[in-house]
């Protein structure tokens, strides 16, 4: 029989959608909140949650970069999804790296290029962290 135990306080107001990557200390998913609709945040192992980034935009499908220092999600902040890259676990400003209309980020194994699709094609963009992320 397997038995599964509450990660999350019931006290978040907020339902959780998705874990979408795991860190050596915590997962980030994205919750679904009345207030600000869909925001990413962190689920420590301890049970304990906080917000990573919780704006009036829709932010969903965080992913982190295989060295943990950089995190790739999507959000509509420009009026449509767009991939968006910024340091993890210190943020910082988000940079931009898709045009309009990009989904499903995902990081290479080695962390120098991310994919996402666009229009319906398989995209690549190369990632240098120590310029891309502000």
């Amino acid at each position: 029989m397997v038995f599964a135990k509450l990660l999350v306080s019931p006290m978040l107001h907020a339902r959780v959608r998705s874990i979408d990557t795991i860190a050596a200390e915590a997962m980030l998913g994205f919750v679904v909140d009345d207030e600000t609709f869909r925001d990413l945040w962190v689920f420590h192992f301890d049970g304990q949650a906080e917000p990573l980034l919780r704006t009036a935009a829709n932010e969903r499908a965080p992913m982190l970069a295989p060295d943990g220092r950089a995190n790739a999600y999507v959000s509509n902040v420009s009026g449509a999804d767009r991939i968006y890259l910024q340091r993890y676990p210190d943020g910082g400003r988000a940079q931009p790296i898709s045009g309009d209309g990009a989904t499903a980020p995902t990081w290479s194994r080695d962390g120098r290029e991310l994919f996402f699709v666009a229009d319906g094609h398989l995209m690549a963009v190369e990632v240098d962290l120590s310029e891309r992320v502000p």
